[in-house]
């Protein structure tokens, strides 16, 4: 009999279903995230800043699909005013923080 194995989070959420902002701030600046996007500490915390700042006092992964939606879209809203390498630099946060 086959023992099913159970899929581990490698999102930033480590199994939670919510951060609050204080929390996933910290864990942005966590430096085993520089392995996944590349990004130096002080970028990968400001991007945070500028990508959830309408979330609230609590992060969930469903916010985090929407920051994701709305960078795709990216001619309006307000990631409007992004350059393009500021697009993909939130991007690659993005992808570390879900865990892909």
């Amino acid at each position: 009999m086959a023992v099913k194995k159970e899929k581990k989070d490698t999102s930033i959420f480590r199994g939670r279903s919510s951060l609050d902002t204080g929390t996933f701030q910290h864990r942005l600046k966590n430096p085993k995230l520089y392995g996944t996007t590349q990004l130096r500490e002080s970028e990968r915390s400001e991007l945070g800043k500028k990508l959830f700042k309408s979330s609230g006092s609590v992060i969930n992964p469903g916010e985090v699909q929407k920051v994701e939606r709305e960078l795709k879209k990216g001619k309006w809203g307000e990631f409007k005013d992004m350059s393009y390498q500021e697009r993909e630099k939130a991007k690659r946060l993005l992808r570390g923080v879900s865990g892909k």
